[in-house]
């Protein structure tokens, strides 16, 4: 068996979409966030729409307009350049990763990327770790009725008793 990548090859990437087009049904990229393999910060952007935005679906992505125009954003080439360069013989780490790839108009070689989505019981783990890893401020902040998500209830009442 071969030994293990270096630590020094991964990068974990996460992005949000805001909805384009007609019911803003279309995704497009509006946030990229890459951490190393140490959870490190590597790059957390805005990216500046390409097109005129109908959905920012502020509900589950807690994005405004504000922040896909503000002067931290960056240009949608400036973002493909920049990660495509960064990359490089990299791996990829990240929940349905082909689609954060498609957004980003990025190829990738595939076994360079590990896709956490196909570990549907490690999800859930690693849901309930990221919860105990900061219950007490959770649990705090919904003691004093401040929700701790983007997501608030009421937003899918349908969904809580």
């Amino acid at each position: 068996m071969a030994p293990p990548p270096a630590i020094d090859r991964f990068l974990a990437i996460s992005c949000t979409n805001v909805g384009v087009g007609p019911g803003g049904t279309t995704n497009l990229v509006a946030r990229v966030a890459i951490v190393d393999y140490r959870g490190t910060t590597v790059f957390d952007k805005y990216v500046r729409p390409t097109t005129t935005v109908t959905d920012y679906r502020t509900a589950s992505t807690g994005l405004t307009e504000a922040h896909l125009y503000s002067a931290d954003a960056w240009q949608f080439g400036m973002i493909q350049t920049y990660l495509s360069n960064l990359f490089r013989g990299k791996i990829l780490v990240g929940h349905s990763l082909w689609h954060d790839l498609a957004v980003l108009g990025l190829p990738h070689p595939a076994v360079d990327t590990r896709d956490v989505a196909l570990y549907q019981l490690e999800n859930a783990r690693a849901a309930l770790d990221l919860y105990r890893s900061d219950a007490d401020a959770w649990e705090a902040a919904i003691s004093n009725g401040n929700w701790p998500c983007a997501l608030p209830p009421s937003t899918f009442s349908r969904c809580y008793i």
